[in-house]
């Protein structure tokens, strides 16, 4: 392994230590991030859905109200029309009193009708006895249509009644002579308690309210009633009547000035008349299911999380423990190259299943072979080896029969063609790695040099072959004693002597 290839090495794995954590916290964090936008998404649709609810139910209670509060004026309405024609002014008071009665027959919206003439003195009012004397010329209603020919009929905020002090809800129309000359009023008390009874009957959701309230801002009735409210201008229909005309979505989100809790609401007017139907819900009763399920997100976001967290150690862990086995690795592999330099032998690993053959730079050398590749393809390397013609069909067969099983060790010396056209000799040996069923998976050894050893025995053969030849021909005796061996070498012509 070179330098290159080491640093290579070194700054892959601190790249993969250090970029495993960082893989995992994005990973935690985008859990994290498409919760949190789950959340969100939940949170506006919940609002939004809300809203719509809130804006239908204000739309369907202010078109019920309109028809409540239109009953009633048509029949003012009649009596005013009554009146001018002039069919009215012969009646007496009695007379005038049960017509009254008789008019507000079915009228359960209103407790009765009072009709009162220029001044503001009571003809006759249909709920109390004939001849009561109550004058009204202080009301604001009164007032109103007294002073406007233009105004014909009016609905005035919540107000006591000057005859017994209770909450009423006037409803009025101007009465006018043959000429068009102002000549009094036909009011209605309309009941407080009847609109926060039908806003009862509703049976809307929990924590949902519905106020009616005059366009000044005025509380006229509300369900849940709250009577110290009666009569009290809040400018906050002021600021919802704003948003409406804005043309803001619903719901606007606001803290009740009755109670002071945070609510959800939507208003919507009365059609021909100047109320305004406000239908709010408690925030805590609108998004409790959204909290429900944000509670469950986050619950099971955070056991994500957790769970991820916990692989991510274990990774990491698994991560130290396989580096560190690299490590160790690494140092054998680089003692066994350190072994292999220091040493005079080549190596050479055939792996069969990829069927490539690594041979390490002394191999290549002691083989003939150019410096090249460490790993080629099987055909390749053994289509570059020249073996001496007597040796390669030996070697070939040796290797086969090792290949078999024949042999325990692939063995031999082989004279080899180098780049300049001479033959050395090598010695290869080789063992095979088997699997389980004994097919051969990979077969590795080692190149010696023995090319100084075999030309030293070729030379002393031929030195021993002359020496002999060069004893046969002489007439003289020679004889050697080796004392170590005590061995005694006689030449023929010792025997003849």
């Amino acid at each position: 392994m070179n330098v290159a290839t080491a640093i290579a090495t070194v700054g892959s794995r601190q790249w993969t230590r250090r970029g495993v954590p960082w893989i995992g916290a994005l990973f935690i964090g985008a859990i994290v991030a498409m919760a949190a936008s789950d959340i969100l998404r939940g949170h506006r649709t919940t609002v939004d859905d809300t809203g719509r609810e809130l804006e239908t139910q204000a739309r369907i209670i202010a078109e019920q109200t309109a028809r409540s509060v239109q009953a009633v004026d048509i029949v003012l309405r009649h009596i005013a029309s009554e009146f001018k024609r002039g069919r009215l002014a012969r009646l007496r008071p009695e007379a005038l009193h049960a017509y009254l009665n008789e008019q507000a027959v079915g009228l359960v919206q209103i407790d009765g009708l009072a009709m009162h003439d220029a001044n503001g003195d009571a003809l006759a009012i249909s709920w109390l006895p004939p001849g009561t004397a109550v004058n009204i010329a202080n009301m604001a209603a009164f007032r109103s249509l007294r002073d406007d020919p233009t105004v014909g009929f009016v609905a005035s905020p919540a107000t006591r009644s000057p005859s017994d002090r209770q909450w009423i809800f006037p409803l009025g129309r101007r009465l006018e002579t043959a000429t068009g000359e102002f000549a009094g009023a036909i009011g209605a008390r309309g009941r407080i308690d009847y609109f926060q009874h039908f806003y009862r009957d509703i049976r809307l959701d929990s924590g949902t309210r519905v106020t009616l309230m005059h366009r000044d801002g005025t509380l006229l009735a509300r369900h849940p009633p709250v009577p110290a409210a009666l009569g009290q201008r809040f400018p906050l229909l002021d600021k919802l009547i704003a948003a409406r005309e804005s043309g803001a979505p619903w719901p606007a989100r606001i803290v009740s000035p009755v109670d002071g809790v945070e609510r959800f609401g939507a208003v919507h007017p009365v059609p021909d008349y100047p109320l305004e139907v406000i239908v709010t819900r408690d925030t805590r009763v609108a998004l409790a299911q959204w909290r429900e399920q944000a509670w469950g997100t986050a619950a099971r976001t955070l056991a994500l999380a957790a769970l991820a967290v916990l692989l991510l150690a274990l990774l990491m862990r698994q991560l130290a423990r396989l580096a560190a086995v690299r490590d160790k690795l690494d140092a054998s592999r680089e003692r066994f190259a350190l072994a292999v330099a220091g040493s005079d032998d080549g190596i050479w690993d055939w792996d069969q299943r990829s069927d490539s053959v690594f041979a390490s730079a002394r191999a290549r050398e002691l083989l003939g072979l150019p410096p090249g590749p460490e790993t080629q393809p099987r055909e390749q390397w053994f289509a570059a080896l020249q073996f001496h013609p007597d040796d390669a069909p030996r070697r070939l067969e040796a290797m086969e029969a090792h290949m078999a099983g024949k042999t325990p060790l692939y063995e031999g010396e082989y004279r080899v063609r180098h780049l300049d056209g001479s033959y050395r000799w090598v010695r290869i040996r080789g063992l095979c790695v088997r699997d389980a069923s004994g097919a051969p998976l990979r077969m590795a050894g080692s190149v010696s040099d023995i090319d100084a050893r075999k030309r030293a025995e070729e030379a002393l053969r031929q030195s021993e072959q002359r020496y002999a030849i060069a004893m046969t021909g002489s007439n003289e005796a020679h004889w050697v004693w080796d004392v170590k061996t005590d061995e005694v070498f006689v030449s023929p012509m010792t025997y003849e002597v």
